[in-house]
């Protein structure tokens, strides 16, 4: 049903609810409910809710969700939303929360990124470092 681990789950990890290691997961990642990696979570992870306390990288895709409270960097996908405090690389999801910075291309309904170094693509797109002006616009936010 899940697997579990103290340190670091490494290689193919399949499991038949979730996926949890205090340390790092790193590899192929699959489980239908959730991948949580206190430390990271790296390479193709594919499930309900992708979530790591620290990076988050290489191509993930989260039914639901993708989170971390460092950085997501890569190729990501979310049903509903992707929220990270860094974002590097593209970001596809209906809500794509950024923290801190974001530096490259968000595409979703509503984009939010304190510091914008790229794009944004969506109906309401934000960038607290823009001139007040252009901080909030539709469809399209760039900040070089």
């Amino acid at each position: 049903l899940g697997i579990a681990s103290d340190g670091d789950l490494k290689g193919i990890n399949v499991a038949g609810i979730g996926l949890y290691a205090r340390g790092r997961i790193a590899g192929i990642n699959v489980a239908p409910v959730g991948i949580v990696g206190r430390e990271q979570v790296v390479g193709f992870s594919l499930s309900l809710v992708v979530a790591g306390r620290g990076r988050v990288g290489g191509v993930t895709v989260g039914g639901l969700s993708v989170s971390s409270g460092e950085v997501v960097e890569g190729i990501t996908l979310a049903g509903l939303r992707i929220d990270t405090e860094n974002l590097l690389g593209l970001a596809v999801a209906p809500f794509n929360r950024v923290r801190g910075e974001q530096r490259g291309i968000s595409l979703g309904l509503i984009n939010s990124a304190r510091v914008l170094k790229g794009l944004e693509i969506g109906l309401i797109n934000h960038a607290a470092n823009n001139p007040p002006a252009l901080r909030w616009l539709p469809l399209i936010n760039l900040h070089l």
